[in-house]
């Protein structure tokens, strides 16, 4: 969700369009271009990948916007290059037995990733087979 306006120049997400339908690209950790760890595809594969798919795609729009994609799309973003902020919300849902790796030594606060890996708990009116409520 874009709490800010997402321009080009802001350093907006981007996707590569049906980067999805390839499934899961061999990633490492970089730990040397961000200020935190993060899986990242190497540079020499990545740049093979982006010459053999559409080009990307910037995904820009005012507050509120909302943009839901699947987590196999190749993303990112650049630099913000505008005077403006660049806020927005990342939720992403993961079964609880899907846990990412260990803590890092240094990690992000809970408020930028929380790291509650209790699965929901769902009510009877929630359930599938649960008759629907009159």
């Amino acid at each position: 969700m874009m709490l800010d306006e997402a321009t080009e120049m802001g350093g907006c997400l981007c996707f590569v369009p049906g980067s999805h339908k390839h499934g899961v690209l061999p990633a490492a950790k970089d730990q040397t271009t961000t200020s935190y760890p993060q899986w990242a595809v190497e540079k020499e594969p990545m740049r093979a990948f982006l010459r053999a798919n559409p080009a990307p795609v910037a995904i820009t729009g005012g507050p509120g916007t909302a943009v839901l994609f699947h987590c196999n799309i190749v993303h990112g973003s650049g630099h913000n290059l505008s005077a403006n902020d660049r806020w927005h919300v990342y939720v992403a849902y993961n079964p609880s037995a899907n846990q990412p790796d260990p803590i890092p030594p240094h990690p992000r606060p809970d408020y930028v990733v929380s790291r509650n890996y209790a699965p929901l708990e769902i009510g009877a009116d929630y359930r599938l087979d649960a008759p629907m409520p009159a």
